[in-house]
Parts: C-alpha cells; structure tokens; sequence
C-alpha cells in the first residue's frame, strides 16, 4: 500500500482513487482486466493458464488489481507448466507473481517494490519509457481496465522462495534433520483480524468466510535465530546444515547441557562457610536439548546488510572482511574458514541467500562454549555473604593502551577496571571470600585468579599472595560430595612456587600489569547454565602465615581481586599455538 502510494502521488489526489477503475476514454477501460487479457492476441498463453487455475473469474469481479501479463513466445509454456505441474502451484508460484492489489500506474522515474498476491516482493523499476518488472522489460504499460491497470512484460517474474520456505521445500541435499527441527518448532493460528466474519455454528462459536492464518516459530524468535527469514524484505545469508554436519554439531554441544534431574547447591543466604544442607533445583524436562538446537542455529543467519557481512553478497567488500556478525550479536572471526564448507551453489532466495554447509565450523569459545569472566567491569560478581574479618572496597584501576598501570592523573588513561580491594581486619588476619559462578559448561576449564599487583597501590611496596582457590560443584549425579561437613572438594594453591606466579622479585624497569595467576584446571560434570538457583561456588582464602613474622614483609594479605577467569581448556590451547 504505502509503494502504491509513491507510484500513484503523481496522478492520484485521493485515497478512493487506488481501489477505482482506471478507464480513461479507452474502450479497454470499460472492459475488466480478464476481457481485455482474453482478447488480446499476444497473451493468449497467459489466458490459458488464468483459466486453467480459475483466475480468470478473479479478473472479473470489482476488485482492483495491477497484472503484469507475459506476451506470448517470451517464455517457454510447456516448461513452465511442466515445472508447475499442480495447479495449486501454478497458481501460487506464476500467476500470483504477476498480480497485485491497487492500481500501479507508471510516470516519471519509479524505484519501488511491488508487493505480490503470494506475499512476494518484486522490483519495479525504470523512467520514461524504459520499464521493468523484476528485471523484465515492460513492452506495453498502463492499459486501463474496469477493474485495474494491465502491463505487458517481455518474460515473466522468477517465483523464489523465501528462506523459511526453502528449507521445507528444498531437494538435492540430505538436509532432514534441520527440516524437522523447524517443522517441531512451528505454528499456525488464525488470523481474526485478516479474517472475514461469518455466522455462528450451533455451538456458538465464530465461523469465517476467509480465513486467514499465519504461519510462526519461535526458532526465529530472539532466543534462537533472532531474525524473521519468512519476511520478504529482509536479506539474510543462512547456512542450512545437511545431516552429517547437524549430528556432529549436536553431539558436540550436547555434551555441554549435561544436567542432574535435581541439582544440589549452597544457598548464599545460608552461613558460610560449612552449611549445613544444600538447597536442590530441579531441571526442568528437555531443557539441555532446548539449549543444544538453540547453539546450532543461532549461529547460522546474518544480516547482508550489516556492516561485517557486506563481503557475503557485495564482490566490492570481499578483501575487506573476513568477520561475520551474526542475528544474535556474536561476532565469528573465522569466516572464511564457516564459508569454506558451503556444498554446491550459494542459492538466491526472495529475501536473501542460503548456502548448504558439510560443518558448522564455528569457534567454539566465540559461540557455544565461551570463556566465563567473573569481575565487577562485567558486572556479574555476585558477592556471596560470610566474608571473614574482611571489608571489601571498590576500587577503579587505570590503564594506558598498552594495558599497563598508570595513575588517573597523568593523562595516558585509555581503559579503566574496577576491582576489589579486601582489606583484613587486622595484620593477623587473613581473608576469605565466596563468589557464584553462573553459566558453567559441562566441561574443562583453566582458572584464573586476575590481581592488581600491591606495588600500585602502596608506592614501590613489592610483595606476593598466598592463597587458595576452592571450588564447589555437584558431581554427574548432582550431589554435593561435602554435603554436611566439607564444602569445598576442588583446592588449588599457589604459594608453593610464590615468587615466580605473583612476580613478587621486580626489577626497577619492569611493566607493571595486572597479574594473571592460573591456579589449576577443573572438570565440571554438571551444567549450570540457564538454572535458575544452582550455581557453582568459588572461594579465595588467604593464606599468609600468622605466627611467621617473616611472611610479613614478604606477602601481601591483602587480596585485590580483578576477576576469576573460567577459560575452557580447547581456548587456551588454541591462544598458545598462536603465540
């Protein structure tokens, strides 16, 4: 309506006009568009087929269409009807592409996009005398009609399917299982607003003359694809993965969904440390698949027109990029590498492109299995009660571009992080403190510890940490190992190699940066993301000597905590190999 609208602001002063016949004083104006088109000479294949699927009575009621009608030896008949044997296809696929509501008339330069009675979108372009329609020059425009306006092209439009609709229909690829995926996940209701009211049946309830339903799924929706490939003015690239590659990646995810029927944790509420019975969570049936088919396809739809994925359609931009951004935000460095697996031809669809992939070759640690950064920069450390003869402070740190410690005052500030500052209450005492970790994999990760060295904060003052990591996690059965008498299972420490892991010797000219302790390396067998309660629990403690007075001057207890780092194993082998 609103492209008609643009066609029409030249010679329409009205809205009444779109809907009226467009006689003129041409004898054809008072003819319907299905007289005119039966008696025309040059579309005698056309009408053939208008009758063959029953439109040619459509043609002669009131309402008003626009008909872009192919002259005759423009296309092949036979092989047309040959590719659309069913009339129900005939109809939806060839003539319900050369027909649309309103009154389309063309003056002066046109540049718009012609919404279709199939729901397709084709381009309607051209100035003067110079016409086409999708791409199809127009012979002979604006024949007025009873009933609407009648173009003659040299061709026909090509019907494509949108992507949603290609992956129902698509054939010369074993592709089943991402069909039967998308047919599990869809629906259709009816749409009473479009629909056309008729009596009540003896029951009560509303009938409908028209009926008209709506096809959804919420694979589309934000959680999954979060992109509307059923809308025709869309342009997105999908990747459809046949069966092999869609079974690798399932088996390979999957494995990091593996949940407990009842999950035990610690409650922060509850004293710490050593409470005494942990709180269960119950997961909720199907959820660890839900969260496999929601990795595989999140990952497969961008937008054409976005700015990383320019290179995908545009041959201007294909030695500029080789990042995609997918519809959920992620960022895929290796995009070549993705694209390499496309199997046969990159098909055109009507809103975009699709591409057959053998493998989803995504990063793992840039989509499904992510490292997890616990920090008060990222917003997500959660600081669990029972801290013991500790007051913790936040602080800001300042760092230059090469991501060493400077001072807010200098002027060379480009990054800041903020940071906690646990001070003991006293020289005798030693910290401890409980932190949850949320969204841990099924799966191995290094951890880190990420400090600020004290010799920012205490002008020159060098000295190292002693402390330990503890971790507490459920087993593959979901119980708690320490239940009612030890917490913590997993320890790690760090003062047996002290000096080299906290850099506690400093030469005068040494770069001061945070420091980056890996404190050893932990198998979760459970997952925790998306539980709503269940979390795994973390705990630093000091652990500087309080009877060794020699200590003191060499270790810090005071632990100014960045950020506890959860790197998965596959991620940091994959860092080292690039060094």
């Amino acid at each position: 309506m609103i492209a008609a609208t643009t066609l029409f602001a030249a010679s329409c002063t009205d809205f009444d006009d779109y809907n009226e016949a467009y006689t003129d004083n041409n004898p054809q104006g008072t003819q319907t568009l299905w007289d005119n088109i039966s008696a025309n000479g040059n579309l005698s294949q056309f009408a053939e087929i208008l009758k063959k699927v029953n439109f040619d009575k459509e043609l002669q009621n009131t309402r008003t269409y626009t008909v872009w009608a192919p002259v005759d030896g423009s296309y092949d008949v036979n092989e047309l009807l040959s590719k659309y044997s069913n009339d129900n296809d005939l109809l939806k696929k060839f003539v319900n592409s050369h027909v649309a509501n309103y009154n389309y008339t063309l003056s002066g330069e046109v540049d718009a996009n012609v919404h279709t009675l199939n729901g397709k979108s084709f381009a309607l372009q051209g100035n003067g005398s110079n016409y086409t329609y999708d791409g199809v020059k127009i012979t002979n425009p604006n024949l007025p009609n009873l009933n609407g306006i009648l173009h003659t092209i040299d061709g026909y439009a090509l019907f494509l399917p949108n992507i949603y609709e290609h992956i129902f229909d698509m054939t010369g690829y074993e592709t089943d299982s991402i069909k039967n995926l998308f047919d599990r996940y869809e629906n259709e209701y009816l749409d009473k607003s479009q629909s056309i009211e008729g009596g009540m049946d003896e029951e009560g309830n509303q009938t409908y003359i028209d009926s008209v339903m709506v096809v959804s799924n919420s694979l589309i929706d934000r959680d999954y694809l979060n992109a509307n490939i059923i809308h025709e003015d869309s342009n997105f690239t999908m990747l459809i993965p046949n069966n092999d590659a869609f079974d690798k990646a399932y088996n390979q995810i999957s494995k990091l969904y593996n949940y407990a029927a009842v999950t035990q944790y610690w409650e922060p509420s509850k004293a710490i440390p050593e409470p005494p019975t942990p709180s269960k969570e119950t997961t909720v049936e199907g959820f660890a698949d839900s969260l496999t088919i929601r990795n595989i396809v999140a990952n497969t739809v961008f937008n054409n027109n976005g700015y990383y994925n320019r290179w995908l359609v545009d041959p201007e931009y294909v030695n500029k990029s080789d990042t995609l951004y997918n519809t959920r935000n992620r960022k895929l460095s290796n995009g070549p590498e993705i694209l390499s697996h496309t199997v046969g031809d990159v098909q055109r669809m009507s809103n975009g492109y699709v591409r057959v992939v053998d493998s989803l070759a995504y990063l793992p640690w840039e989509t499904y299995n992510p490292e997890i950064n616990v920090s008060l920069s990222t917003s997500n450390m959660p600081l669990v009660s029972g801290i013991q003869g500790t007051q913790p402070t936040s602080r800001t740190l300042y760092l230059d571009e090469q991501g060493n410690i400077t001072q807010s005052t200098s002027g060379k500030v480009r990054y800041t992080a903020r940071y906690l500052d646990f001070v003991p209450a006293d020289d005798y005492s030693n910290p401890k403190i409980y932190f949850n970790v949320s969204d841990v994999r099924s799966t191995t990760y290094n951890v880190y510890v990420a400090l600020v060295p004290s010799d920012t904060i205490e002008g020159g003052v060098q000295r190292a940490n002693k402390f330990e990591v503890a971790l507490s996690y459920a087993d593959k059965n979901g119980n708690l190992s320490g239940s009612g008498s030890k917490m913590f299972t997993n320890s790690f420490n760090n003062w047996k190699n002290s000096v080299e892991t906290s850099k506690l010797v400093l030469s005068p000219d040494t770069i001061i940066k945070p420091d980056t302790i890996l404190v050893g390396q932990v198998t979760f067998p459970v997952s925790y993301y998306g539980l709503t309660n269940s979390k795994a629990m973390v705990r630093i403690e000091g652990k500087r000597s309080t009877w060794n007075t020699s200590e003191y001057t060499k270790i810090d207890n005071r632990i100014r905590l960045l950020g506890i780092i959860l790197r998965p194993v596959e991620y940091d082998e994959y860092l080292k190999k690039d060094e």
